[in-house]
């Protein structure tokens, strides 16, 4: 298993965001962290299916937004 990281503070915002959404899943279901989050990709694939949008190319944008968020900012901050 992965071991935690300490986020930037604008990312802990972001990671919050999502949690909450989780969470009531959890709450209602008696799910585990790693089974809420399963069930919400599976559900914003049907999410995507039903808008016609491609979830493929939505989660590759994502990534880049994810590597972006998370290791530009560590390379900025080492450049100071």
């Amino acid at each position: 298993m992965p071991e935690k990281i300490k986020l930037k503070p604008e990312n802990q915002k972001r990671a919050s965001r999502i949690y909450t959404a989780l969470d009531m899943g959890r709450y209602l279901f008696g799910q585990e962290e790693s089974e809420a989050i399963t069930d919400a990709l599976a559900d914003l694939r049907h999410l995507c299916d039903r808008h016609g949008l491609v979830f493929g190319d939505l989660d590759r944008m994502a990534h880049e937004h994810y590597t972006t968020e998370r290791y530009v900012s560590q390379f900025r901050e080492r450049k100071k």
